[in-house]
């Protein structure tokens, strides 16, 4: 089982046209797990509504996949923008984030853009949120997208702040067998 760990405490920028990460770490073998500790700042552009989305940080494993963040994180993207994404296949997917994300997207049909996402497609899925969580959308803005086919917990001690020019949700959870907790409360 592969294990791949990121610990990075620099700043990043990553400017564009197709796709663009700040942090992007992959265990795609089976029962693969990631971790990412993120305590720099990240700054991530996309110049072009086709390519794949711009991306603070990406961690996705088969087995569980975890992204922790202390740092400020700024994506700006003409099409799908996303802060910080913890996916995972056969395990649970995890973000805590003490930082503050600012995420913002352009284009106006069929484009989002989310503060964080914790989705696991077999697992559980997880968010704790103390930072200030800013999303702007010319479609779709959701400050937490927390998915999971177990239980989904999201947990916000922080601010999340959505505003979409169709849809707008602060925190969007939903599981397919397991049960669904939200916990609102200030810092």
């Amino acid at each position: 089982n592969a294990i791949v760990l990121v610990q990075n405490a620099g700043d990043i920028t990553a400017d564009a046209a197709f796709g663009a990460n700040g942090i992007s770490a992959v265990a795609s073998g089976s029962g693969g797990q990631v971790a990412v500790y993120n305590d720099g700042n990240l700054s991530v552009h996309q110049a072009n509504k086709y390519g794949y989305g711009a991306y603070g940080v990406f961690a996705s494993g088969d087995g569980n996949a975890l992204v922790s963040s202390n740092g400020a994180v700024t994506v700006a993207s003409e099409g799908a923008a996303t802060g910080l994404a913890a996916l995972s296949f056969a395990g649970d997917a995890t973000v805590i984030n003490h930082g503050d994300i600012g995420v913002s997207n352009t284009a106006a049909l069929m484009y989002g853009a989310t503060g964080i996402v914790a989705f696991s497609a077999n697992g559980d899925a997880a968010v704790g949120n103390y930072g200030a969580v800013n999303v702007t959308s010319k479609y779709q803005a959701t400050g937490v997208d927390a998915r999971a086919l177990g239980d989904v917990t999201v947990v916000n001690g922080g601010s999340l702040y959505a505003n979409g020019d169709k849809y707008a949700f602060g925190v969007y959870a939903s599981a397919g067998t397991g049960d669904v907790m939200v916990s609102n409360k200030a810092g």
